[in-house]
């Protein structure tokens, strides 16, 4: 039977968090083309000779740094209000968007099955050392003084956004009276559209005696920030450019792959998925996979660079001086140039990893319509590449009870997040 899966989203939030994302479904064998993604082994289990998801967007982000009732939402609203959360302790933010573009799939026959489309992805994330803020704080001097006993003050951010085409194909390898076992593999050809990354490390505040009054200065410190070339707009000589076309013309190439298993325990007396109007034929369904192992490539723009050893009695009155001419990337570059005693461009070609994570999803028939889903995501450039320049997911753990048929679904995620924030979210299919 052919059918069109359209879904609608909708999520709520607790704590620092926000999201409008696919994860309710995960699980689900009806919106497979959508489940691709999450385990590509999901596409040969499903009820449909063939979905196609026409278009779809999620937005997602997480802080411990900025609140407001109506963030993230003034990212579309610049009117909202939204505040700086006070205190001395580690920041850290978070971000990604992902819009799927005319994802489908097919079933070739009961054994075997593809899917294919386009997606356009992008990731932020920045984490700092312990920073003391407070509504008080009006610039680099009263930074500077509410910091001075910080010790190696730190930054680290990056952030990646590119468009894939990727090609599914999926298999039975066994298929008994008892349990099913699929398989399948997702190649990915990545185009880089914007990718950035900057660290500050060893940067001291040291405080001094100077006229009877207590002094406060910058010491030590290296930072290296650089952008992809695909920003460069000579042109304006801003440095940054907001064509889409021109950011894909200016982009390289790079490649990712997905790899997935997914085994099924069956009802007894279930023989062929395809035979139920219902997907009540299994027990259970385990899946493990492998996402989003590769890479993308970017050419360093003309304006990345190093810059180390602030120089002798920086102070925040220093500061405001030096950057008060800033106005693009050359300028801010020269400014910092002179407050450090080494600066050197950065050139050629760097890489950040894609969200590497190993993903596992239980699901269970409860009784009738009902499901439950759990599915854990670990993270592995974190754990195997801390040296490499990397973006990553935000989700840990989620729990989804659903109720569900061919023409609707009701579901309920219940998220966990890595910055220790939980979600609560419904969606409707």
């Amino acid at each position: 039977m052919r059918r069109i899966v359209l879904l609608f989203l909708a999520a709520a939030n607790v704590c620092y968090g926000y999201a409008q994302g696919y994860q309710a479904i995960h699980g689900s064998q009806y919106p497979s083309s959508l489940n691709t993604t999450a385990n590509p082994a999901s596409i040969v289990n499903a009820p449909y000779t063939w979905d196609v998801a026409v278009f779809g967007a999620q937005y997602q982000t997480i802080s411990n740094t900025v609140s407001g009732r109506n963030f993230p939402s003034f990212l579309l609203e610049p009117d909202a209000p939204y505040y700086a959360n006070s205190g001395n302790f580690k920041r850290a933010a978070a971000a990604n968007i992902n819009m799927r573009i005319l994802n489908a799939r097919i079933s070739l026959n009961e054994r075997h099955a593809i899917a294919f489309g386009a997606n356009m992805r992008g990731y932020t994330q920045a984490n700092t050392g312990a920073l003391n803020y407070n509504d008080s704080v009006r610039g680099p001097i009263t930074f500077i003084y509410y910091n001075q006993s910080a010790r190696n003050l730190s930054i680290q951010a990056t952030s990646s956004a590119w468009m894939e085409l990727f090609a599914t194909y999926g298999v039975t390898l066994a298929d008994r009276s008892n349990d099913r076992l699929n398989a399948a593999l997702t190649l990915k050809v990545l185009r880089g559209i914007s990718g950035a990354h900057a660290s500050l490390s060893n940067l001291d505040v040291n405080a001094s005696a100077q006229d009877g009054e207590e002094t406060y200065t910058l010491a030590g410190g290296e930072a290296i920030y650089g952008y992809s070339h695909t920003h460069d707009d000579p042109s304006y000589n801003s440095g940054f450019t907001a064509n889409p076309l021109e950011l894909l013309k200016k982009g390289r190439s790079g490649l990712a792959f997905d790899l997935g298993l997914e085994y099924i325990i069956k009802e007894d007396g279930f023989t062929n998925v395809f035979d139920d109007d219902r997907p009540d034929g299994y027990l259970w369904k385990i899946g493990v996979s492998l996402l989003d192992i590769g890479w993308n490539n970017f050419l360093y723009s003309n304006e990345s660079g190093r810059f180390a050893e602030v120089r002798e009695g920086i102070t925040g009155n220093e500061l405001i001086t030096k950057f008060a001419a800033v106005r693009n990337a050359r300028s801010f570059n020269d400014s910092l140039a002179t407050i450090v005693r080494h600066s050197d461009a950065l050139s050629g070609q760097f890489r950040i990893l894609t969200p590497a994570r190993l993903k596992i999803n239980v699901d269970r028939h409860l009784s009738g319509n009902f499901y439950i889903n759990g599915e854990l995501s670990v993270n592995l450039p974190s754990l195997l590449a801390k040296d490499k320049l990397f973006v990553q997911e935000s989700q840990v753990l989620a729990i989804t009870p659903r109720w569900e048929t061919k023409r609707l679904g009701v579901y309920m995620p219940l998220q966990y997040n890595r910055q220790g924030n939980v979600w609560v979210g419904g969606a409707v299919r």
